[in-house]
């Protein structure tokens, strides 16, 4: 039952104010809801709380930003690698060069070798003639 004042005040409650009287009206003075209420707002808080820092929410929010840290991480080694990669390619290639190169130049080497070894006899015979 409710009286004729309850009613005037309900006229002045807006919203969630409004449910609340009407609860605690019509269930023995409401103590279950409000107990209710509270564990559920007790169990909000210890989800979420905007700038709190111990609760669930935020601490899987700051471990998917660590994640996410490591994994942008990981991307910059990962193109180091494939720098480091193709230079390895390219320096391969140019050692493969130098390697085909490396007959001829030693056979020219071998010549001017012999051609050193040779220069003093053959100033010695240009002199006579």
């Amino acid at each position: 039952a409710i009286t004729l004042t309850e009613l005037q005040a309900v006229g002045m409650l807006e919203g969630d104010e409004l449910g609340k009287q009407l609860y605690h009206a019509g269930w023995g003075g409401g103590q279950a809801i409000a107990r209710t209420e509270k564990q559920l707002n007790a169990q909000l808080d210890g989800l979420f709380r905007p700038r709190g820092s111990n609760q669930q929410m935020n601490r899987l929010i700051k471990e998917l930003d660590d994640t996410e840290t490591q994994l942008r991480r990981l991307e910059d080694e990962i193109s180091s690698y494939n720098d480091l990669a193709d230079e390895l390619v390219q320096t391969q290639k140019q050692l493969q060069e130098l390697e085909s190169r490396l007959p001829a130049m030693r056979e020219q080497a071998a010549l001017l070798a012999r051609a050193h070894e040779t220069r003093p006899l053959w100033i010695g015979r240009m002199a006579f003639v």
